[in-house]
């Protein structure tokens, strides 16, 4: 089953955080966020796998490394 944008959203506002900061911890724009959130937009499997990986483990950092990779 696929994650819908009230469950990302929950996971969010779970967490405390703005789109911003959901958005800087997946490397993707807070308008992007924002329109999966509102079901504009599908959430990709990948995406909903590391939300909740986020909510398990918020101080994970996802995106740590990313940059030193390329």
């Amino acid at each position: 089953m696929a994650m819908q944008g009230n469950e990302l959203k929950a996971i969010r506002q779970r967490l405390g955080w703005t789109q911003g900061r959901m958005a800087a911890e997946l490397d993707m724009s807070p308008t992007y966020i924002g329109q999966m959130e509102r079901g504009d937009r599908p959430i990709e499997r990948r995406t909903a796998l590391a939300a909740m990986h986020l909510e398990s483990d918020p101080n994970c950092h996802l995106g740590e490394g990313l940059a030193d990779a390329q």
